[in-house]
């Protein structure tokens, strides 16, 4: 496997992670919308989801081949942090998920 086709195996698993984050946030904050849990409960939810990320992406980065790679999830993985550690999450989540998906998209080359 080149380092091309290495970057892109750890691209993938990048966007599971951040997909499975992502799912399991929306999830929650459908039933916030809903009234089923309060504002309060859903920041509280996204933390453990954020911590959970964070450690996956820490996983990933010495996987990654290419340098830029690694630094670009290295960085990821610290804004989970942020998020988690962050006073208001769901917050941090509407300010920060989507420049952060973003970044991802451009730096794996998916979109």
């Amino acid at each position: 496997m080149n380092v091309e086709e290495a970057s892109l195996a750890v691209c993938m698993q990048v966007v599971a992670a951040i997909g499975g984050f992502s799912g399991a946030a929306l999830r929650d904050a459908k039933e916030m919308s809903s009234g089923q849990i309060t504002p309060a409960e859903f920041g509280q939810r996204l933390r453990p989801l954020y911590t959970t990320a964070a450690t996956k992406l820490r996983e990933l980065a010495p996987q990654a081949a290419d340098g830029t790679l690694r630094t670009a999830i290295e960085g990821w993985a610290k804004r989970m942090d942020d998020g988690a550690a962050a006073p208001d999450p769901a917050e941090y989540h509407t300010a920060h998920m989507r420049p952060i998906n973003d970044e991802i998209e451009k730096t794996c080359k998916l979109g």
